[in-house]
């Protein structure tokens, strides 16, 4: 493949600590096979460069509710001003089976039933993974 350069784009997420995870995983058990819990996807599609000095940095972020519908179920968070391509920025817990995590975003902003949570401060690391 050689040298990655500017014409490949990717994706900067932050990526959630042990930690963090372990507290949503407790907060919310799974409802469905398909478990994540990993990241909240900030900027989709952009490039290394756009994003370089957010790349590494610890940051955080507060779940403030959770949502579900019948295929994927994501707690909501407040990005303290990190990008936010979807504008329904959110941490995917679990999805049903054959139902890929990106299907959050369709169910945030479609029928869905959310309930707001007792805040939940989650941290991690920005990283940039190319698509």
């Amino acid at each position: 493949m050689g040298n990655s350069n500017d014409t490949h784009n990717g994706i900067l997420w932050l990526r959630l600590d042990a930690r963090s995870k372990q507290l949503l995983q407790q907060r919310f058990p799974a409802s469905y096979p398909n478990t994540f819990y990993d990241h909240v996807t900030l900027a989709y599609d952009t490039t290394k460069t756009a994003v370089a000095e957010l790349i590494g940095k610890s940051d955080s972020v507060q779940a403030y509710a959770y949502a579900k519908n019948e295929k994927a179920e994501a707690v909501r968070v407040d990005t303290h001003g990190l990008p936010d391509t979807y504008g329904a920025p959110h941490i995917t817990l679990s999805t049903a089976d054959g139902v890929e995590p990106f299907e959050s975003v369709a169910m945030l902003k479609s029928d869905h039933h959310e309930t707001e949570i007792a805040p939940l401060e989650l941290s991690g690391v920005l990283e940039f993974i190319y698509l």
